[in-house]
């Protein structure tokens, strides 16, 4: 097996977990309502017992949230970062058929249509993915990725501040999705330019310059979610802000490589890939207002 088809492999199986563990997250937060709901003495004791697994699924759901850097880790041994962020709109529906399953949520006809085109996006990106050329990352142009991080990062940010003096909610979701999928794209990004950087690579960086990025990327993911909690905590709405997340979480990497990696060229297929899955995701947004 190629490492291009391992490291995609591996983002089938990182959006799986992260999207999986948000199911869970969903389903077993549900017990701290049922607490309250015991302390106000508005249900007994017996009937809190009956569900009594919620709190250990929550827990489960954190720890397999928590198990995501490390898969990014082993991807960034084997590809860039893109071949693994390619994959990630699979998750959502990981996540729809959790929704149904377990939580008993209706599966919507714009959720079904969705979910086909998003498989065929990413059905595009992955066979093309499998026949490029080889790419050595510990090549890649690290001042045209610092350049291209610094002035998205401040255009973002100049928008979020407007955004945020003029207090649309709308506009609060699509400022806040276009930071946060930036920030969430550097963590695998940041962490493969690590690994590689020195000549070598690895699954843990070789060189002080690798660590000091490969450090970095913990960070970016840190932001990321803070920054998601904020802008929910400023009334963005899901079906707004996640979607626009997701497509920056997929499109940037591409970007990024075409700029400052050597070898790497978008296509029509790379093209056709990134309107089809770019389209799935917004067509899913009925299950993302349920979250």
């Amino acid at each position: 097996m190629s490492n291009y088809a391992i490291a995609m492999l591996l983002g089938i199986l990182g959006t799986t977990v992260y999207h999986l563990s948000k199911g869970m997250q969903k389903q077993g937060i549900e017990s701290y309502g049922l607490v309250l709901s015991w302390l106000k003495r508005e249900i007994t004791s017996q009937e809190i017992g009956k569900q009594l697994d919620k709190p250990i699924i929550y827990v489960l759901g954190m720890l397999l949230n928590g198990s995501l850097p490390i898969i990014l880790i082993v991807s960034g041994k084997f590809a860039p970062a893109s071949y693994f962020t390619s994959m990630s709109g699979l998750g959502l529906i990981v996540l729809m058929v959790y929704s149904a399953r377990i939580l008993k949520e209706p599966v919507t006809k714009n959720v079904v249509i969705g979910s086909v085109v998003l498989i065929l996006g990413t059905v595009f990106l992955g066979v093309e993915n499998m026949y490029r050329p080889t790419l050595d990352m510990s090549k890649i142009y690290t001042n045209r990725v610092w350049t291209f991080v610094g002035v998205y990062m401040l255009v973002s940010l100049l928008f979020l501040a407007l955004v945020l003096r003029r207090g649309s909610v709308f506009l609060i979701g699509i400022s806040f999705g276009l930071f946060t999928g930036f920030a969430a794209c550097l963590d695998p990004i940041y962490k493969a330019i690590g690994q590689n950087l020195g000549g070598r690579a690895g699954y843990f960086p070789s060189t002080i310059e690798g660590w000091l990025v490969f450090l970095a990327s913990f960070l970016f993911g840190f932001v990321s979610l803070t920054m998601t909690q904020w802008g929910f905590a400023l009334k963005a709405r899901a079906s707004v802000l996640i979607p626009i997340h997701n497509s920056v979480l997929v499109t940037l990497p591409i970007c990024i490589q075409v700029i400052a990696l050597p070898g790497y060229k978008v296509t029509y297929i790379t093209l056709i890939g990134l309107v089809l899955t770019i389209a799935g995701i917004l067509s899913m947004n009925t299950l993302l207002l349920r979250e």
